[in-house]
């Protein structure tokens, strides 16, 4: 590892700055979202009116202020995490070696792409399937009418779960790629990281079967992937 002449005290103040980046351009998109609130609602509950699967309603008095609030804050940690990962790199990429700093470079490009692959697919293939076979269990002549507040939660909150868990992959790369784990190591522990994803995608996603397989089987393939590349790259 590389040491640079920058005190604890230039450490901080430098961490302090790209931590005050980000929180300007999260603001920048708070006050964009909630400016275009109307909007953005109506794109949020494309996936539960698909095949007009329920209507929602509101109930608390207090949801035309809330709820427009929420959507801008969570929308927001959505839309800035490229900021975020550039600002990570940028503060750990000067005590890396050259070699290492190439690596990080290209993982921090694939992070961003592989975070809203995970948010895309949440948004447009899994929530609908939840949807639909939620309102099923629903006995006969029993209205599904579920409210606002608790339909944007589940969106938002579904969207950040998959967008992170499709970082692992990445994280296994680098630790690959920086030698700290190899390859022989992980497939011969395979059997348990298969079980361990399983059981995060139980944790991350609704209690239904569904969802828990189209989060665990894509993490598991590019697990496969990942070691692949890490060979190729290493050759």
């Amino acid at each position: 590892m590389i040491v640079t002449s920058l005190s604890m005290t230039e450490y901080w103040f430098e961490l302090r700055r790209r931590l005050l980046v980000c929180l300007a351009v999260y603001l920048l998109f708070f006050f964009v979202y909630l400016f275009y609130y109307d909007a953005v609602y109506h794109f949020l509950i494309k996936p539960i009116m698909l095949e007009n699967k329920a209507l929602l309603v509101s109930q608390d008095i207090t949801d035309p202020l809330t709820l427009p609030i929420q959507v801008a804050s969570q929308l927001s940690l959505l839309t800035i995490m490229p900021v975020v990962i550039f600002q990570v790199i940028a503060f750990i990429r000067p005590a890396l070696y050259p070699k290492e700093r190439k690596t990080l470079d290209m993982v921090g490009g694939f992070a961003v792409l592989l975070f809203y692959f995970g948010v895309v697919q949440s948004f447009w293939l899994v929530e609908p399937m939840v949807l639909g076979f939620i309102q099923g269990l629903m006995p006969k002549g029993v209205l599904y009418l579920p409210t606002l507040a608790s339909y944007i939660g589940f969106s938002m909150d579904l969207a950040i779960a998959f967008g992170v868990a499709f970082e692992v992959p990445l994280v296994l790369l680098m630790l690959l790629l920086f030698g700290w784990v190899s390859a022989e190591w992980v497939e011969a522990h395979r059997a348990w990281w298969v079980i361990g994803i399983f059981i995060l995608a139980m944790i991350l996603t609704p209690p239904d079967v569904y969802s828990q397989i189209i989060l665990a089987i894509p993490m598991c393939l590019m697990i496969e992937l990942v070691l692949v590349i890490s060979r190729m790259l290493k050759k």
